[in-house]
This record gives structure tokens, sequence and C-alpha cells, in this order.
């Protein structure tokens, strides 16, 4: 759940913050997402000599490496 968010009309002026959205915090909307993950035995085949993996291994968790 987040809070909802109302706009604000662009007609009516209440200071130079007039143009951010408003949080309504006595009304909530649901979200839905969806994460999606690739297999284990993918992920325990990746080379790491290619410059794409490279790149990666700077946002790959620590935690990766002791599961490996």
């Amino acid at each position: 759940e987040k809070p909802k968010v109302t706009k604000v009309s662009p007609g009516v002026e209440d200071g130079p913050g007039s143009k951010t959205a408003k949080l309504d915090s006595s009304e909530t909307t649901m979200v839905k997402k969806r994460l999606g993950f690739c297999q284990l035995k993918e992920a325990l085949e990746v080379d790491w000599s290619t410059e794409k993996a490279k790149a990666a291994l700077r946002r790959t968790a620590p935690d990766y490496f002791l599961l490996h």
C-alpha cells in the first residue's frame, strides 16, 4: 500500500511548491509489483571474464559469492 497522491490543479497557486504533488495520508492505493528471478543453475554458471559481467561485479552482493 502507498499513500494516495493528489494532484494540484493548475489554476490553484499557494506558494513556491504549488506544482508538487501532495500526499493524502488518510487514503491509500494498492500497488502490484512482480519480480522475476533466474534459476539458481543459471546464476551459478555466469562467466565472470566477459566485459558485461565485470561491470556487474560491482553491483553484485557479496552473499552471491558466499553461496557459490
